[in-house]
């Protein structure tokens, strides 16, 4: 590789020599010229050109004539072209960038050539520490132009930080380098939680639980399962709440897996637990179920508070003709045969891998609810809402997200809001749906009757709320209006045709020392009555007492005094 040049240069007024001579030097050492050491011989006037070897940049021309330094000579020289090119690394891209262990991703490296000249033989190549990749692209000629090489299809099986090295070569340049950090990591979650080894749960009610032989697996979607025994459930992020005596909550990050079980009454006994939903063996409500229950009646009781709580209009995307009005509508009462038809979709929706309205055999909605014994002699109605939420978050959280994404969607909005529902019936599933552990739920909405409902729940405010929440429902509780009964779930909740009228509303239960009585208006409509008690860890009690109220919630009817057609205590 060299330099060439070419220097140019006039005679002063009064220098009539015919031979002038130069010394050129490049970074103030001599070319390599013909007669050696810099040197070159000119004529009084005319080009003389010279080759230097390639390095910096600056040349210094000293003049001479007639054997001495001549100082009034003056001079003038460029530099034709270089012959060496120069290159530049611009940028290095990664898609994308931090890929997982075991997925392809890509380096984008952009080459810029500074000099006008021809690159020769130009190569850029990419290696990772730490692995065996080694890569080489070649590269037509760049001369003056950038351009952008990919290497594509690159993998690396193990998480961690690497570092990307990236070269640039030609035959005539020298060689440029430039370095990345890569990380790779595991965005990894755990899928399930399941119990492998029993406790043995010999127990009487009120004793605490011994856990110590507790044993579960936790299954990760990409990291290997790992066994951990009760003593160790710090080190792995397992937690266990006994809080409510009733349950073991098993927690690791955001995920929460409730286990159930239950203490004898007076002698000792087995239970066995069972792991990821409650066990149903009814068509009453769950936990989870109740909540989703709840929350639909909170939006009914003030649509337009629901739709600014979710940032959105009320009617947003609903065209005129089906606007929902803000008024307070109709509470809607949990039915035992809805519920069984949204379980059997959920389920069919599961064994599948399916998420439709369309169920087993074609069938539709309304073929489903007419297989149980929901009375469904005209008039009638029915809708169905469905919702699929992955199972990465706390149940609680899991199922207000649910709720938000229906009530969010214009047609789910619609359903959930319709005046001329009056039950509704959820059921909502934790299974395997395309490979994920997911929540499916349904909700089917129905009336049939003009008769009205009174419906409610009777629970302890844990967490101080005011509002009903997984694991604070008090089942077992009677009660008693107009010559008729029923006893609320273990979720706490309850329901009951009721005509018109005025009654005297008793709430009653085995550890109430007294009964809570009321004055109680039933109107032409669904009305909701929530007793709601104190956190005073009522189910633990081995005696009866006075039963601390906090508050009863009323919905369904407004009363000009908002007394809602309740009266004191007794």
């Amino acid at each position: 590789m060299g330099l060439n040049g070419r220097l140019r240069y006039n005679l002063p007024t009064g220098v009539t020599a015919d031979t002038i001579w130069f010394q050129v030097k490049v970074d103030e050492e001599p070319v390599d010229t013909a007669v050696g050491n810099g040197w070159v011989r000119g004529d009084r006037l005319g080009d003389e050109y010279f080759t230097a070897e390639r390095g910096g940049k600056e040349l210094g021309v000293t003049p001479f004539f007639d054997g001495a330094l001549q100082e009034g000579l003056s001079q003038e020289w460029t530099v034709q072209g270089e012959s060496a090119a120069e290159l530049k690394i611009n940028f290095m891209n990664i898609t994308p960038e931090e890929p997982e262990p075991g997925q392809e991703f890509s380096v984008d490296v952009n080459i810029e050539e500074l000099a006008d000249v021809e690159t020769e033989n130009l190569t850029v190549d990419l290696t990772i520490a730490g692995t065996e990749i080694e890569e080489t692209i070649d590269v037509d000629s760049l001369q003056g132009t950038e351009t952008t090489v990919t290497f594509e299809d690159l993998v690396i099986e193990d998480a961690g930080e690497y570092t990307i090295d990236v070269t640039a070569d030609a035959d005539n340049a020298d060689i440029v380098s430039s370095q990345s950090t890569l990380n790779v990591s595991i965005e990894d979650f755990v899928v399930g939680i399941e119990i492998t080894t029993q406790p043995d749960l010999e127990y009487i009610e009120g004793q605490e639980l011994d856990l110590s032989d507790l044993e579960v697996t936790k299954s990760y979607q990409v990291a290997e399962d790992q066994v951990v025994s009760f003593s160790d459930f710090a080190d792995y992020g397992l937690v266990v709440d006994l809080a409510q005596g009733t349950e073991l909550t098993l927690g690791n990050d955001d995920q929460t897996i409730k286990v159930e079980h239950t203490p004898t009454e007076k002698t000792a006994e087995t239970q066995p637990l069972s792991v990821s939903t409650q066990e149903v063996e009814s068509h009453f409500p769950t936990d989870y179920e109740q909540y989703m229950i709840t929350l639909i009646n909170r939006a009914r009781l003030d649509p337009e508070a629901e739709a600014d709580l979710f940032g959105i209009d009320l009617n947003q995307d609903i065209s005129p003709e089906d606007e929902i009005s803000p008024d307070m509508k109709q509470p809607l009462a949990f039915n035992p045969d809805l519920t069984q038809a949204a379980r059997e979709h959920s389920q069919w929706m599961l064994d599948n891998d399916t998420f439709d309205h369309t169920g087993e055999g074609g069938s539709s909605v309304e073929d489903r609810i007419k297989d149980t014994d929901y009375n469904t002699d005209p008039p009638w109605g029915w809708g169905e809402n469905l919702a699929l939420t992955g199972y990465t978050e706390g149940m609680d959280e899991l199922i207000a997200q649910k709720h938000e994404n229906l009530f969010l969607s214009s047609g789910h909005r619609e359903n959930t809001m319709s005046e001329s529902f009056m039950e509704v019936g959820v059921g909502s599933l934790l299974g395997d749906y395309a490979n994920n552990t997911v929540y499916m739920s349904t909700v089917k909405f129905a009336h049939t009757s003009d008769t009205p409902f009174l419906t409610g729940t009777v629970f302890q405010d844990l967490d101080d709320s005011g509002a009903y929440k997984p694991g604070e429902g008090l089942g077992d509780v009677q009660i008693q209006v107009g010559g008729q009964g029923t006893t609320t779930w273990d979720s706490g909740g309850y329901a009951m045709q009721l005509e018109p009228g005025d009654y005297l509303l008793t709430f009653n239960h085995d550890k109430f020392e007294e009964k809570v009585e009321m004055d109680f208006t039933m109107p032409d409509e669904n009305v909701l009555v929530d007793l709601v008690l104190e956190p005073d860890d009522l189910q633990n009690r081995t005696e009866s007492s006075e039963p601390s109220i906090q508050e009863i919630q009323f919905m369904g009817v407004e009363k000009e005094d908002d007394t809602f057609g309740v009266s004191e205590f007794v």
